[in-house]
């Protein structure tokens, strides 16, 4: 009986956490706010439409008097369509699943490198035996990495969200593994499955201003829309909290920027877990609204020329870094997160929908 119950209590406790309180919910306190009969009305709405509650209600600001709701999508039901659609890849009258040379970092790095586009250099391939440096050819026990000074990050295959990625340097036979001394048995239980040894790089010194401990990036999403690809939104991710990574799940702050000026727009967000907003970077203090992204052009026109070879996949959201000499692919995520996006942009799923059209 009681397991039977468990899934309504918690939807219900759910459901009344976000009627409950709306003024110490609400992430714009100083606009007008719907009454909570309007806020309950509209989450029941919701759950009819997708059969899920909106756990970024408040996020998105659909608690606002001036909200609009019907441009929002869940992220499940978003991800659906989007999903069966990159995972059946057309050319001409052949279909292909294409979505392997973006989720495996390797292959995604050669296959740039390939094509003359810029990214940070792949230095080896390792598991927890053995590394293989990619530019003598040679393969080694892992221990042997010791006789190779390196400054670099080990990042797992296929991995997301920063999932067992750490900066890794070796300087006169001492291996550093995020900072802190360490030896071979260290490494190797770091090592998640096969791995690769990335280059670490510099960024642009603005970006570095913002925040200085990690690569701050630019998420751009693209769409093929037959014959062209559209560049459906833009935002910065940055850093925070002496953290390495700038992923949103990770406790990183995510920022608007404008397509046109390639200024930060308004406040920076946190994802729920970590945090609400903020006017100014916690850390550095610098203020978000008017803050010029870099060389933001060359990443857009970087990401539709580099789309146009990914043609076996509908979407892709890209992630840039900024360098003194221009702008770096770091990834591209066929399963990008659109919740992130949905904030600063409530027009981006009717965008999406609008490259589908013949």
């Amino acid at each position: 009986m009681f397991a039977k119950l468990k899934r309504p209590l918690s939807f219900m406790r759910t459901l009344w956490e976000l009627v409950a309180h709306p003024p110490r919910r609400t992430y714009f306190p100083s606009r007008a706010q719907k009454g909570q009969l309007a806020i309950l009305v509209d989450n029941l709405a919701w759950l009819f439409k997708y059969g899920q509650l909106n756990r970024y209600y408040y996020l998105y600001g659909l608690d606002l008097k001036d909200s609009r709701p019907a441009n929002f999508m869940h992220a499940k039901n978003f991800y659906r369509v989007r999903d069966r659609i990159n995972e059946q890849g057309a050319v001409g009258r052949f279909r292909a699943n294409y979505i392997c040379l973006l989720r495996d970092k390797f292959i995604f790095g050669q296959f740039l490198k390939s094509l003359g586009f810029a990214c940070p250099p792949t230095l080896a391939l390792c598991d927890k035996h053995n590394i293989h440096w990619l530019d003598t050819a040679v393969s080694q026990p892992l221990e042997s990495i010791v006789m190779r000074n390196c400054d670099c990050f080990i990042k797992p295959l296929l991995s997301e969200m920063a999932h067992c990625v750490y900066p890794l340097k070796v300087e006169n036979k001492t291996i550093y593994i995020s900072g802190r001394p360490g030896d071979a048995e260290q490494l190797r239980a770091v090592i998640d499955g096969k791995s690769m040894l990335q280059q670490r790089i510099v960024q642009h010194p603005d970006l570095s201003r913002l925040y200085p401990l990690a690569i701050n990036t630019i998420r751009v999403v693209t769409a093929c829309n037959c014959s062209s690809i559209k560049i459906l939104s833009a935002i910065l991710r940055v850093g925070t909290g002496s953290k390495f990574c700038d992923n949103w799940g990770a406790g990183g702050i995510a920022v608007g920027i404008d397509m046109n000026t390639a200024c930060l727009v308004g406040q920076g967000f946190f994802r729920p877990d970590f945090g609400k907003i903020t006017p100014v970077h916690p850390d550095t203090k610098i203020a978000f609204e008017g803050f010029k992204v870099p060389l933001f052009a060359d990443v857009l026109e970087y990401a539709r020329r580099l789309h146009s070879f990914f043609y076996g996949i509908q979407s892709i959201g890209w992630d840039f870094a900024i360098t003194p000499d221009g702008p770096l692919c770091l990834e591209g995520n066929d399963n990008w997160g659109l919740p992130m996006m949905q904030i600063f942009d409530d027009r981006i799923v009717e965008k999406y929908f609008e490259t589908l059209k013949k």
